[in-house]
């Protein structure tokens, strides 16, 4: 495997066990996110109420207004 695809594999990693960030990221660039936002990030949020409320707390704590 090459130095290239070795580090696209770890970024790869990182952005599936963190979701939340890439949310955070969104929502800085775009000034808000939606609910359909966070369950394209968070999809079995619905079944895992610990990261939606996660969600939450991450945009509550960075002020990022959610719409619905």
């Amino acid at each position: 495997m090459s130095k290239n695809t070795s580090t696209s594999a770890k970024s790869d990693k990182k952005n599936l066990l963190n979701p939340i960030h890439e949310l955070i990221e969104l929502g800085h660039s775009q000034g808000y996110v939606t609910f359909s936002n966070i369950l394209n990030y968070i999809p079995n949020a619905k079944k895992d109420v610990t990261s939606l409320e996660k969600a939450f707390a991450s945009l509550l704590k960075e002020d990022i207004p959610y719409l619905e």
